[in-house]
């Protein structure tokens, strides 16, 4: 995953070790990651843990990149079980991803000499290499010990294997900075004045603040709750959101901003264009005005909105934050699960950690998701970049591979050649509608083949044994279907009437061409050109403009069996851009608006 996108803020991904059930000697770690990472995982495996691990000790980490004594986040009860006695020393640690660009920033901001500069360029050699670096190559881990009772980071232990590399090229140390030089001791003990400088390296005053959002949701006024700086799980969250309606003059702008975005949100999960959000005068009620009715409170309506509507106004009324937010999908519809999920993508001044056991949510178009084990009592995680990890989460679930790994809406084929006509109209429509419809993910494209449509089923109870089942496969598809008729007049084969009316029962789409083929569609001029650069030093003599001609079925000259290449000459007149003729324009259409409405995209 790149970090590109993180230049404000450099931490990109958190690990631990050493904590509760987290007893591993390998940090599990999440990152980097994107705008939302997802974690899932059975009951109990330590998905809140984690989170709320980085919460604490990312929250009592000082400016400095020290936790004072006093502000100790950890108690007895965090101890790892594998310890075998409580006077043992505490071996917690805490992961950093962090983006090597910043990491370069902080230790060439105060280089003053060549020697500083030698040594400072150590480092990042140093955190180009394994086991450091990230998979892209753009950014760091680094892992920093917590000692029991001293809670101040100490020496990364993983810097180990690397100190005679560089005490062989004579580097000792020196004074990189004033802050390094502070931090350094006097002694000389070089592995530990060396991960000190590292310390010092870390842009600690970057750290990101965290906000958690709990599984239980409701509407509170602070005061109420003696709760006066938190809107989490709806806390407070009144006289926030009025505070974003009515904001001081310098934050008009980006506070008018979020608020419409907020209120857009709203509209489009109540299907409502007059749906309206107010905040009392004072501060203690949310209300929601809809056609139909006049303002009632937000918990006057059903659960699952309330509480959607509640993650919105907290993402909407912060800025600059990791907001973690426990099982959203509690009491809530898939489609509204897709639907918060893309409204979380789209806010630019937050970052989001979902924790949640949705296979809608992990399968989620631009999230990353990462799986939480539980094996012999000790919890491991892992990071999903490939399927057989995402077969082991779904095993862990209990879900079926269909709920993460199968797209929502199946179009059938005859041929290779139609997916990519199919796939170009798609995207032709997408574009012009300005939303976002990826293969694979909201539809996906399969091929029956011609001569294999009298062995389908599109029946909607696939009572026929004999026959292959398409509902049973996905209960939203669309048939798509060649004509073959060689006039207006000529009848459908008595197969694809079947089909058709199954399809009908069934409530899915069918699609017959408005050709002969599917090629027909594509203007003679087009497929002229396409077939004259596919197949550049054959003839041929046949008419490509008649409606009900095959365009594509015949031999070039001088030869028995060469035919045109269908797939060839398909990519290369999609390439060109044409329009369709006759009625395809419609069916495009009339199929993308399946596919969306299946999805829950709004178009």
């Amino acid at each position: 995953m790149s970090v590109d996108s993180f230049s404000v803020n450099p931490f990109v991904g958190f690990g631990c070790a050493g904590y509760r059930s987290f007893s591993g000697a390998e940090p599990a770690r999440i990152g980097p990651f994107d705008k939302v990472q997802v974690i899932s995982g059975q009951n109990n495996c330590g998905k809140s843990a984690l989170v709320d691990y980085f919460i604490k000790v990312v929250g009592a980490i000082s400016g400095r990149g020290d936790i004072p004594r006093e502000d100790n986040p950890l108690t007895r009860v965090d101890i790892p079980l594998n310890l075998k006695s409580h006077n043992e020393l505490f071996p917690a640690t805490i992961s950093f991803c962090v983006n090597i660009h910043s990491l370069e920033e902080t230790l060439m901001s105060n280089v003053r000499t060549p020697r500083q500069r030698e040594y400072a360029e150590s480092l990042l050699r140093l955190f180009n290499n394994a086991p450091y670096i990230s998979d892209d190559g753009k950014a760091a881990w680094l892992d920093f010990s917590l000692g029991w009772g001293q809670l101040s980071f100490g020496y990364d232990a993983s810097l180990r294997a690397h100190f005679s590399q560089y005490q062989a090229s004579s580097l000792t140390i020196c004074n990189l900075t004033n802050a390094s030089l502070a931090c350094c001791d006097s002694a000389g003990d070089d592995e530990l004045n060396y991960s000190n400088i590292v310390c010092a390296a870390m842009p600690w005053a970057l750290l990101p603040n965290f906000l958690k959002v709990g599984a239980i949701r409701s509407i509170k006024d602070a005061e109420l709750s003696n709760r006066f700086s938190s809107i989490n799980s709806g806390v407070g969250l009144p006289a926030a959101l009025l505070k974003l309606y009515n904001p001081e003059r310098k934050d008009f702008d980006e506070s008018k901003r979020r608020w419409n975005k907020l209120q857009d949100f709203v509209r489009e999960i109540m299907n409502d264009r007059s749906a309206a959000i107010l905040v009392s005068h004072d501060s203690h009620e949310i209300a929601v005005k809809t056609a139909d009715t006049d303002y009632l409170p937000l918990e006057s309506l059903g659960t699952g909105l309330t509480e959607l509507i509640i993650l919105a106004a907290v993402v909407a009324c912060n800025t600059d934050k990791i907001i973690c937010i426990e099982e959203p999908e509690i009491h809530l519809h898939p489609a509204l699960q897709a639907r918060f999920i893309k409204y979380l993508l789209s806010d630019e001044a937050n970052r989001f950690i979902v924790t949640t056991h949705s296979p809608t949510i992990i399968n989620s178009s631009g999230v990353q998701v990462a799986h939480v084990s539980k094996n012999n009592g000790m919890s491991e995680c892992h990071q999903l970049n490939d399927m057989v990890l995402a077969r082991d989460l779904l095993d862990d679930l209990g879900a079926r591979a269909s709920d993460i790994l199968q797209s929502n809406y199946v179009i059938w084929v005859e041929g290779p050649s139609d997916r990519t006509y199919v796939n170009y109209w798609i995207g032709k429509w997408a574009e012009e509608k300005s939303v976002h419809l990826v293969e694979g993910i909201h539809y996906s494209v399969m091929l029956y083949g011609g001569k294999l449509l009298n062995a389908l089923d599109a029946s909607p109870d696939g009572s026929n044994e004999k026959l292959i089942s398409l509902f049973r496969i996905n209960t939203h598809f669309c048939i798509l279907m060649d004509s073959d008729k060689k006039s207006k007049n000529t009848r459908l084969g008595k197969t694809k009437t079947r089909v058709i009316e199954e399809c009908k029962q069934s409530g899915a789409m069918h699609w017959i061409t408005w050709g002969s083929t599917i090629e027909n569609y594509v203007p003679a001029d087009v497929l002229a050109t396409s077939i004259k650069t596919a197949h550049p030093s054959k003839r041929w003599n046949h008419d490509l403009g008649e409606r009900f001609t095959c365009p594509l079925n015949f031999k070039f000259e001088g030869t028995r069996s060469l035919t045109p290449n269908k797939i060839a000459i398909a990519k290369l007149a999609c390439e060109s851009g044409f329009n369709p003729l006759g009625d395809c324009s419609r069916q495009v259409s009339r199929l993308c608006r399946a596919i969306c409405d299946t999805n829950g995209i709004n178009y």
